[in-house]
């Protein structure tokens, strides 16, 4: 197998509205030092959706479809504003997720807030069907409460129904300490509708969650997520037509195709539920064309002051996985089962642009039927989003067969006395 390399767009492409190149394509939070780089989404088109900034690290939501196009940016205005004294324009934006109509979906921070403060920024989930709206803000009353939500999802997952799932949290403002007053998993269908939240009974057990977290919805309105009990052990569960069921224990962050199919993490490897629990890629995997095994799967080490964990793996509505691993020595790449067997796609010693590789990112909507999407750090210092086509190698045509030398003087001594033959009986 081999994969074919595309660049979408790198830091030498013009910001489209703009007078300037992009600078980078992951995300900046002014004053803070939260930086990384993001990974793009792609849907079954190749239709491409990501984060892009400037030099002054103004970021923007944008597409590749038919050329680039902007979503968003630090220049628009906020639908329904919820804080109109503080802003009217986003600040900043979080990666974007696309689904298969080209509609984007992606969280917008609309203010900083002073530390000691329980959230950093104030946020609002947004989708730009139809003209850009408003999912969710802060403003927004919690089902079932008075309260309205003070924190919501980092990533916006949407499916080809114009359905976003996501996760809200509420505080106590009255404690010197602010805590959590609610925390919950919810939809837009047809309003904000609960799925689980902290006085949700677990599946089979007697006490309710804890506290819940990552979620992911595909195209039947089934969702996934991570749900966690007094102890804080996790678990995985699904949400379809009312029913909340738990898929395995001690897992965690569920991506959904449109199967019903799961890819998720144990912390030492990636599994799938297709057929029963599934191993993908363990620390006791060989890393393909890399040297040794895995040693985990992501390349982030977790500082909520600096980072906030964004690498991942993605699932195909064939049950194909790709994900980021690495390994010892700073090897770092993505790999997948795309073609049955696991194959390496990119690593740091694939050249890019005659560019040398210094960090890759990869999300949970970065694969499709048969293209990997993910953005590249070069040790240049330049930045590129690139999609690579899987195109499986054919196997070499099978040669016709040439007679011995041997067999050639018969045959020719042959034709000789049948064309003799022929010619003495016409006489």
């Amino acid at each position: 197998m081999a994969f074919t390399f595309t660049r979408i767009t790198n830091t030498d492409t013009p910001i489209p509205n703009d007078t300037e190149n992009f600078a980078g394509f992951g995300y900046y939070i002014d004053f803070t030092d939260f930086s990384d780089l993001m990974g793009p989404a792609i849907n079954d088109s190749g239709g491409i959706a990501f984060l892009g900034r400037n030099s002054e690290n103004q970021t923007g939501i944008y597409t590749y479809i038919d050329g680039f196009n902007v979503v968003a940016d630090t220049n628009t205005l906020i639908p329904d504003n919820p804080i109109p004294d503080e802003t009217d324009t986003f600040v900043s934006f979080l990666p974007p997720t696309i689904n298969n109509n080209g509609n984007v979906a992606f969280t917008g921070i609309l203010a900083f807030n002073d530390f000691g403060i329980p959230t950093l920024f104030d946020t609002g989930i947004y989708t730009n069907i139809d003209g850009l709206n408003r999912v969710v803000d802060i403003s927004t009353p919690i089902p079932g409460s008075t309260e309205t939500f003070d924190s919501l999802s980092l990533f916006a997952t949407l499916n080809d129904n114009g359905n976003v799932a996501f996760s809200g949290i509420s505080y106590n403002d009255e404690d010197s300490f602010p805590t959590i007053s609610s925390e919950g998993i919810y939809t837009n269908i047809g309003g904000i509708n609960l799925i689980a939240d902290t006085n949700t009974p677990i599946p089979g057990e007697t006490d309710n969650f804890e506290s819940l977290g990552f979620v992911s919805i595909n195209n039947n309105e089934t969702v996934a997520l991570t749900g966690y009990n007094s102890n804080f052990f996790p678990a995985i569960y699904s949400y379809s037509e009312g029913d909340l069921t738990a898929i395995e224990n001690h897992f965690i962050a569920p991506v959904l195709n449109n199967n019903d199919e799961i890819v998720f993490n144990s912390g030492y490897g990636i599994l799938t539920n297709i057929g029963g629990i599934n191993l993908v890629a363990d620390i006791n995997t060989s890393i393909p064309d890399g040297i040794g095994n895995f040693t985990g799967f992501t390349s982030e080490v977790f500082d909520p002051f600096n980072s906030i964990e964004s690498d991942a793996y993605s699932i195909n509505d064939n049950g194909k996985v790709a994900f980021v691993g690495v390994g010892t020595n700073e090897q770092q790449g993505i790999y997948t089962n795309l073609n049955g067997i696991l194959e390496k796609v990119v690593d740091r010693n694939t050249l890019l642009d005659g560019k040398t590789i210094k960090d890759l990112a990869f999300g949970p909507k970065g694969l499709n039927e048969n293209q990997i999407a993910f953005t590249a750090l070069f040790t240049d210092g330049t930045e590129g989003i690139y999609v690579a086509t899987n195109t499986p190698t054919l196997p070499p045509p099978t040669p016709e067969t040439v007679p011995e030398p041997s067999m050639i003087l018969g045959l020719i001594v042959l034709g000789s006395l049948i064309l003799g033959g022929t010619r003495k009986f016409k006489h």
